[in-house]
């Protein structure tokens, strides 16, 4: 842990002052000084189950510390234009990631992910 921190100590600095400065612009949309969030939300299609060993990760991906444009948080809102933050291609999977467009009905929970397996049935809680 300590030699990744050293390693990502370069951008430390910029991801703090792109906190506070993204604080600072959105409070009036998530509440300001009084509590409470306006969000707009939409439904998702669900993701299929884990399997193996498909869903092995590869741990291949470098790309080093890198700002990304932080501090500086540009928006739509303030007569900025939409920013699309520079990534990464990394070869971390057997094949390139594809969402999933189907919707599933009845996908297994977290909990029964983490205590039970993907597959346990409902019942067993």
């Amino acid at each position: 842990p300590l030699k990744v921190a050293g390693e990502y100590s370069p951008v430390f600095g910029c991801t703090l002052k792109g906190t506070s400065n993204a604080i600072d612009r959105f409070a009036p949309i998530i509440g300001g000084i009084r509590p409470g969030l306006f969000v707009s939300s939409n439904f998702l299609p669900g993701s299929p189950a884990y399997t193996y060993p498909e869903s092995l990760p590869i741990v291949n991906a470098s790309g080093g510390p890198n700002c990304r444009g932080l501090p500086d948080v540009p928006s739509k809102q303030y007569g900025g234009s939409w920013y699309h933050t520079p990534f990464l291609v990394t070869d971390n999977a057997y094949v390139p990631y594809q969402p999933n467009t189907e919707l599933q009905f009845d996908a297994p929970s977290t909990l029964q992910f983490l205590f039970n397996g993907a597959y346990a049935e409902r019942d067993d809680f």
